[in-house]
């Protein structure tokens, strides 16, 4: 298994709860794994640290994230 970590930095003012992350590991121009992960929150002008894992290694491919979705608190 390979872990990837990201940092999510929230450059608003308020909090962001419940931040849903998603990631996509694509080869060929098609998605092979996904993987997801929730940060509880993310306090304005601040970044926090997450991680997903993959089975196959991201380095043999193209790895995107985007946040999702979240919450106000």
């Amino acid at each position: 298994d390979y872990a990837v970590r990201f940092v999510a930095r929230n450059s608003g003012s308020e909090t962001a709860a419940a931040v849903h992350v998603e990631a996509r590991l694509m080869q060929n121009g098609r998605v092979i794994e996904e993987a997801r992960a929730t940060l509880d929150y993310v306090p304005g002008t601040s970044q926090k640290e997450g991680g997903v894992w993959f089975r196959n290694d991201p380095r043999q491919g193209q790895l995107i994230l985007d946040v999702i979705g979240y919450q106000a608190p």
